[in-house]
């Protein structure tokens, strides 16, 4: 079983999650086996799609990661706290019931250099993960 299943709406989130989980090194902890995908509907189709999308890895995955940004996911209006709410719901009820769930990155920026020394913005207003309960 892999560790990390990860759904991510653009290039950069791709990037920033790839090069995070290679550094084990660096934050001194074991390889972590992980998968990185980007949903082809951007940030709405994360918010929209995460629950069905991630739901063939239940089995595959230990826990499960989904970043998007709030402007342009279609909710904009709503406040990260109950767009978290609203993800996690979803990602509960089909079974990533979360025995850790929290908000790990609100209104942040965090900078992150892939292996080809360039330099990756990744601005994330919402990043939270969910644990898939042994069988």
């Amino acid at each position: 079983m892999k560790d990390l299943i990860a759904l991510v709406a653009d290039k950069k989130m791709e990037a920033g999650v790839t090069a995070l989980v290679r550094r084990e090194a660096n934050f001194q902890i074991r390889p972590i086996t992980a998968d990185v995908y980007r949903h082809p509907h951007h940030d709405a189709g994360v918010l929209l799609e995460a629950t069905d999308f991630l739901q063939v890895f239940r089995n595959s995955h230990q826990h499960a990661i989904v970043l998007f940004d709030r402007e342009g996911c279609g909710r904009d209006a709503l406040d990260p706290a109950e767009l978290q709410r609203l993800v996690q719901e979803k990602l509960d009820a089909g079974g990533w019931q979360g025995v850790r769930r929290d908000k790990l990155m609100r209104d942040q920026s965090v900078k992150v250099r892939p292996e080809k020394r360039r330099s990756c913005h990744l601005r994330t207003e919402l990043c939270t993960w969910w644990s898939n309960p042994p069988s």
